[in-house]
């Protein structure tokens, strides 16, 4: 069985209301912190969450302990810092990973593309029109088809 079904099913085994289900398999799945009674459960916020409960939930609480204990992810629940590192996980998988181009020679990061840019008197700046292959590293003066891609 897939974790996606284990959860569906532990939500349904649980007695988690049909209303909450979408919030906690959203927070599981994607990464999308859900309400603030359900992050207060997932926090271990007893507290809080017996004060942010409506009635329903407040009389079900044991159920949501019992479904993240059994069916859920160890990593997505405990404490705050288990939740926050949850949420900053997918948010990690979402940002592109950030590159730089360095010479092939020497390794500088010092490096140009043949390029066409045109003034634009709308903007009053320049703006790429197109690049080309040749490119180059301006600290070593070696001309290359191509360097290297390294992510920074």
């Amino acid at each position: 069985m897939g974790m996606f079904e284990e959860v569906k099913q532990g939500l349904e085994s649980c007695g988690i209301p049909e209303r909450m289900r979408g919030g906690i398999t959203r927070y599981i799945f994607d990464g999308i912190p859900p309400g603030e009674f359900l992050q207060a459960v997932i926090k271990n916020d007893l507290k809080a969450a017996v004060g942010l409960a409506d009635d329903e939930n407040r009389t079900i609480l044991n159920r949501y302990v019992v479904f993240f204990y059994n069916h859920a992810p160890a990593g997505c629940w405990g404490g705050p810092e288990q939740f926050e590192n949850w949420v900053k996980k997918f948010a990690d998988k979402d940002k592109p990973k950030k590159i730089k181009l360095i010479c092939p020679k020497c390794g500088s990061d010092n490096v140009w593309k043949d390029a066409i840019a045109y003034w634009s008197p709308e903007k009053q700046e320049w703006k790429l029109q197109a690049t080309y292959d040749q490119m180059g590293c301006s600290d070593c003066g070696e001309e290359s088809d191509e360097l290297i891609e390294v992510e920074s």
